[in-house]
């Protein structure tokens, strides 16, 4: 919407772009999960490690094309969970992936050795970032600023995560094959420690929302029905309506938002 013409008046003028419309909430309000993965060693071979070599994982491709069974008929992220950071809370405050490989670089980088990753992000950050323009060129790249952890509460309640993996991972169902944890290791006990870690090592959970939100104060960009304030016959119908991240995985309710905004577009017609 910037690059036609539809934002911040300020931002669109310093990118070359003539203002058709301000609607200074275009491109805040960005919110996003951020993991951060704790790295376990294991002693026995449990983890998927021997199933990504070039040819098991083309054994594995096969044998789900034929007979829609085996390793790849599986999501590699069996278990799941929500948890709280502290006593008192009503609801869970930090998710858990637990990937069955340990990997760097959003999987670029596989780490060669038997293990699985406690992967947390903080459910309802309260960071906020922006996105815009840079351009009046739509090839060139936006200014993306998630401002991750500017609210310190995130960074509380993501190391939080680390301490409650290692408090799982310390029961005695995981005795007979815990080995050492790989990262951050046992030595990086303190806030400070963590934090570091945190700030190094965090990444994105591809869950960006929020830059085109819904509402009815100076910052919203649609209404309730998803139409564009000040344009008529305009709707935005994706992620970036929700005023709040959801406290899990945005696929379905993104789904929900475009059978919802499907549903208004034919009444109005």
């Amino acid at each position: 919407m910037q690059l036609s013409g539809i934002g911040d008046a300020e931002t669109l003028k310093a990118a070359g772009v003539k203002v058709l419309h301000e609607l200074p909430g275009v491109g805040e309000n960005l919110q996003d999960h951020v993991c951060i993965t704790l790295k376990q060693q294991i002693t026995k071979p449990y983890s998927a490690l021997s199933k990504i070599t070039p040819f098991n994982a083309a054994k594995s491709l096969a044998q789900y094309v034929l007979f829609k069974s085996g390793p790849a008929s599986a999501n590699g992220l069996q278990c799941m969970a929500f948890v709280k950071s502290r006593p008192g809370l009503s609801e869970p405050d930090i998710q858990f992936h637990l990937p069955m490989v340990m990997y760097r670089d959003h999987g670029r980088q596989i780490i060669k050795k038997e293990g699985f990753m406690a992967m947390a992000n903080a459910c309802r950050p309260r960071s906020r970032g922006t996105v815009k323009i840079a351009s009046a060129d739509p090839a060139h790249q936006p200014l993306i600023d998630p401002r991750y952890f500017s609210d310190p509460e995130d960074m509380r309640v993501t190391r939080e995560g680390i301490r409650v993996a290692r408090h799982v991972i310390s029961q005695k169902e995981f005795d007979e094959f815990r080995g050492d944890e790989y990262e951050p290791g046992a030595i990086a006990a303190s806030d400070d420690d963590l934090d570091s870690y945190i700030r190094e090592h965090s990444h994105t959970a591809y869950h960006p929302v929020g830059t085109c939100k819904m509402g009815s104060d100076s910052l919203a960009v649609v209404d309730e029905n998803l139409r564009v304030r000040g344009i008529d016959r305009l709707r935005v119908v994706d992620a970036s309506v929700m005023p709040n991240i959801v406290s899990a995985n945005t696929n379905f309710p993104t789904m929900m938002i475009a059978e919802k905004g499907a549903e208004m577009i034919r009444a109005a017609q």
